[in-house]
């Protein structure tokens, strides 16, 4: 309250009302209650106590203070009124805005030197990356994304079981079932959901570019606007988003890593893609790798789920 009472203008118990009203000049917020200074119909002075309110400027050039509650209640329906503390709260919000991207650009230095060893992280990442995509082939690689997309990492085959019969009239007759069946679940296939180390490099360089358009606007004196102080708080007070991302990379491409490449075997039908896997499979075994060998594998596993679903068949 000192510091209201030292302002050019103000008076103790300076009654306002309607007719007397100029505009707001600012705000105020004190830990034990004032007396507001609304005057009332009866000529009498409101006192009510508020702890947060408006100063405000009367006719006169004097100065007083209205009480949060009274001047939503009292002075709502005065349209001048309604303006100016719209125009307060929006500077007011402003001056926030501005405090919390100067925090911000305090950190550029640190957050910098965390985005370059994103960066440099990501180089190995999208070698190993680039190297896995070459290793399952491009049809593979397309059947994994568009699990990623439909978010159903699901791996099921059609079981086919064929039944033989006379019929009524001794006539032979042949009848076909399909059923869908799962084989199993893979594991971080959101690792082929796009490409998530451009997404992560260029939310670097957003950030970067943030920092440089900050620097301009706390160094300018011309007027920002809200959007643009906004927007940079939001992208800046962000920043950590890319080592997340980075972390979340690694542990999905660790997941991916540690599927059974036997279940991956049953992702297409695509023969030469089959042996592929199952090559790999192999090598994830620790076992000679050749074609024959894969070929073996397949069969041996497609034995096994026939069995296991009761099939004569399966198809992809």
């Amino acid at each position: 309250m000192t510091e209201i009472e030292a302002m050019p203008g103000y008076r103790k118990d300076n009654p306002i009302d309607l007719s007397n009203y100029r505009k707001l000049i600012g705000y105020y917020g004190f830990d034990a209650e004032v007396a507001c200074c609304v005057r009332r119909e009866s000529g009498t002075l409101c006192r009510e106590g508020h702890r947060h309110g408006f100063v405000a400027e009367l006719t006169d050039d004097s100065i007083t203070i209205i009480g949060n509650n009274c001047a939503a209640n009292r002075f709502a329906a005065d349209s001048a009124i309604s303006k100016d503390r719209r125009i307060l709260e929006n500077r007011k919000l402003q001056v926030r805005r501005f405090g919390r991207l100067v925090e911000l650009l305090d950190t550029r230095g640190a957050t910098e030197s965390a985005l370059s060893r994103v960066m440099e992280e990501l180089r190995p990442l999208r070698q190993a990356l680039d190297e896995l995509h070459t290793a399952l082939g491009g049809n593979v690689v397309c059947r994994l994304s568009d699990m990623a997309r439909r978010s159903r990492p699901v791996i099921t085959v059609t079981a086919i079981t064929v039944r033989r019969y006379l019929d009524e009239r001794g006539e032979p007759q042949t009848e076909r079932r399909s059923v869908e069946q799962r084989i199993g679940v893979v594991a971080g296939v959101d690792l082929f959901h796009g490409d998530p180390i451009r997404a992560i490099s260029e939310n670097v360089h957003r950030l970067t570019a943030g920092f440089k358009e900050a620097a301009t606007v706390v160094v300018s004196k011309k007027k920002t606007g809200s959007l643009t102080i906004d927007r940079l708080v939001a992208l800046l007070g962000d920043s950590d988003r890319p080592a997340r991302d980075l972390a979340q990379l690694r542990s999905t491409h660790a997941a991916f890593l540690g599927n059974d490449c036997r279940v991956l075997c049953y992702v297409t039908g695509e023969r030469v893609d089959r042996y592929r896997l199952a090559q790999i499979a192999l090598r994830q075994q620790a076992l000679p790798d050749a074609r024959e060998k894969a070929k073996a594998l397949i069969a041996e596993l497609d034995r096994g789920y026939k069995k296991a679903f009761g099939a004569d068949d399966l198809r992809f």
